[in-house]
């Protein structure tokens, strides 16, 4: 994937119509660049927010920052589109069963240790602060590889951007069920 020009985003991709430009088709810094592609990775773009503009023949993703740097996908290029939400993406963890039942028989007795044991049936889930609250994954084919792009997704911003993938990419658009 390589940078494009202006002028080559206008050939490869269509230009954009009047509407357009005044941002009905273009989703601005509501997302923010994760990881995915090369280009930006090199470019030290993570957490930048970035700008989708819906071309005739494809999608343009611009950064935000002060090196300007965007790159298109064909329409005929993406696989699909999905966001998916923090508590999907969050791994789990085994509760440990003998430790608690050890640690609450030492603490309780014989009646502490059963119940330290039970509640060490289940998961739990493992907390971290890297990990945004929703992903949008763009899934595409790159000279026959399938890639995919990761950006990061605020709550209060789920809600628009999701009703533009549906609006813009209903086809390509999936939810995280329909992809597992």
């Amino acid at each position: 994937m390589k940078c494009l020009t202006k002028d080559e985003a206008n050939e490869e991709f269509g230009t954009l119509s009047f509407f357009q430009k005044n941002g009905t088709q273009t989703l601005i810094a509501k997302i923010e660049y994760f990881c995915g592609v090369d280009l930006f990775d090199e470019n030290k773009l993570f957490s930048s927010p970035v700008v989708l503009y819906m071309r005739p023949k494809g999608l343009i993703i611009s950064s935000l920052m002060k090196s300007k740097i965007q790159i298109g996908i064909l329409d005929e290029n993406i696989n699909y589109i999905v966001i998916e939400h923090k508590e999907n993406i969050v791994g789990k963890k085994d509760k440990s069963i003998i430790g608690r039942a050890v640690i609450g028989g030492v603490l309780l007795g014989p009646l502490g240790a059963i119940i330290g044991g039970m509640s060490g049936i289940g998961e739990k889930e493992i907390k971290s602060k890297a990990i945004p609250d929703n992903i949008v994954s763009i899934s595409y084919k790159d000279n026959l590889t399938d890639k995919i792009m990761s950006f990061s997704l605020s709550t209060k911003n789920f809600k628009a951007t999701e009703e533009y993938f549906i609006r813009h990419y209903k086809n390509k658009y999936k939810t995280a069920v329909e992809l597992f």
